[in-house]
């Protein structure tokens, strides 16, 4: 095998390991509320029980880089043959982050289909174009192996290299059963993968203050890039020796680049005990909510459908250390540490520059008194 070869073979295999590396996580969960089907007709939410096995209480999901693998909990038992013309368990997956691709941003559809007609349940993944039309990817008949009969549960598992081993995607998870030719589907909100993060810190992320004094530091909030969340900043303090505001703004618009600061000022109270002290610090970000457009393969019409938005909360904090009020003395030596530098510095310039003009002065007192005797 030529070495050129070899050298191509290694780079390609280590880009793919490292892509997923990139895109693995540990096992995250989403919560559902109950008996929430959408009348994808009416475009309208429906709580008049429909097959019970279809509606989700949660989801957890995790990927190993390779594969996507979801346990979709369901309020009542799975059932094996449900006695309706389809049900349905699935995905849709945005696989390139990107709304403008695939079907208003959905690229693929991943599957597991009952047909009453044939009796048996099949895997399905297809991929969709601009407008709505789909290509089957992966089709499996009979498929077995991801329920438990009379369990609250069903599993669903993607491998991702059939939809381009993607680093970044989303994907709504839902069930859904088709009566009297309506579908009623439970879907969850989107979910981004890797999972979105908030995190928030502070400069500094310590600081010493005197009693009754007040010191402004800065709260800097980083987000998922290419997402746009509103995040409520909020501070609080199990005693009541600190007081704290937002001069500025307590809530950020974090740009797409994801990132926002914003000042913040603690004072400690006249009658403070002295002592380090911890001031938590939270924000809660919401991200926007997102639209889905129903398919699409009956008559191609799109039928937008606004899901819940995404919440996060993340927390920092701060050790505020109090100290007794400055004395006299330590007043005019602090001043001193903020204005003695300077002074040393001119009297430095005076000092280095004094033999100069000493020696200016005495030539031109010389040159004076030699003109005066002529």
């Amino acid at each position: 095998m030529p070495l050129i070869f070899i050298i191509i073979l290694s780079i390609a295999q280590d880009k793919q390991e490292n892509a997923s590396a990139e895109s693995s996580f540990t096992i995250q969960e989403i919560e559902d509320q109950q008996e929430d089907w959408l009348n994808l007709r009416t475009k309208q939410y429906d709580s008049t029980l429909q097959e019970p096995s279809t509606d989700i209480l949660a989801v957890n999901y995790y990927s190993d880089g390779d594969f996507l693998n979801a346990t979709v909990w369901l309020y009542h038992p799975f059932q094996v043959k449900p006695n309706y013309t389809m049900v349905n368990y699935g995905m849709l997956i945005d696989s390139d982050f990107d709304n403008r691709t695939g079907f208003d941003g959905i690229d693929h559809k991943f599957e597991l289909r009952w047909d009453n007609n044939s009796g048996i349940w099949t895997s399905t993944l297809v991929g969709w174009s601009p407008h709505g039309d789909n290509r089957i990817i992966d089709f499996e008949n009979n498929y077995t192996g991801f329920f438990e009969n009379e369990k609250h549960y069903v599993t669903l598992s993607l491998n991702l290299d059939h939809i381009g081993s993607p680093s970044k995607y989303k994907v709504i998870f839902y069930a859904e059963v088709k009566r009297d030719g309506i579908s009623f589907t439970d879907f969850t909100r989107w979910v981004a993968i890797p999972p979105l993060q908030v995190v928030i810190t502070t400069y500094p992320n310590s600081i010493e203050i005197h009693k009754g004094e007040k010191k402004n530091i800065e709260v800097k909030v980083n987000s998922s890039q290419g997402y746009e969340p509103t995040v409520k900043i909020d501070a609080k303090s199990r005693v009541n020796n600190i007081n704290f505001e937002f001069p500025q703004n307590d809530t950020l618009n974090i740009p797409t680049f994801g990132e926002a600061t914003t000042p913040l000022t603690i004072r400690a109270a006249d009658n403070a005990s002295v002592g380090p002290y911890t001031l938590f610090i939270s924000a809660n970000s919401t991200f926007p909510s997102e639209q889905l457009i129903e398919d699409r393969s009956e008559n191609n019409v799109k039928k937008n459908i606004s899901l819940p938005a995404e919440y996060i909360v993340t927390q920092s904090s701060v050790l505020v250390t109090i100290q007794e009020p400055l004395t006299w003395l330590d007043q005019v030596s602090d001043l001193w540490n903020k204005v003695g530098s300077p002074i040393i510095f001119i009297y430095g310039i005076l000092a280095g520059i004094s033999p100069w003009i000493y020696t200016r002065l005495r030539k031109r007192i010389n040159n004076d008194k030699q003109k005066k005797q002529q």
